[in-house]
């Protein structure tokens, strides 16, 4: 599944000596939607990216840790509520793909 998730993101681009694989909208909803159904134990048609997150009684454990994960992935800081931050799987996948700052 992992590979998966990462053929279907664009090529990377150097900056510099900096390579960074820049991630598309679908690709990271997806990802998204893996981790919370192995973080909340709940089967994938039970993740509908299009509610809101505080469906999902995320706790803040589960929040940080996930932000965290996708500081590594994308290469760059996030906000530690980003999870807060976004309404939706759909919206947080929208911005994440954006490369705005947190």
């Amino acid at each position: 599944m992992k590979q998966d998730i990462l053929d279907s993101t664009n090529d990377s681009e150097s900056r510099g000596s900096e390579s960074s694989a820049r991630w598309s909208r679908e690709a990271l909803e997806q990802w998204l939607v893996e981790r919370l159904t192995t973080e909340l134990k709940v089967k994938r048609n039970e993740i509908d990216v299009e509610a809101h997150l505080a469906t999902y009684n995320l706790d803040s454990l589960t929040a940080i840790t996930l932000v965290g994960e996708l500081e590594g992935l994308l290469n760059r800081s996030l906000s530690p509520s980003l999870f807060y931050e976004h309404a939706t799987i759909k919206d947080l996948s929208r911005f994440l793909a954006s490369g705005k700052a947190a």
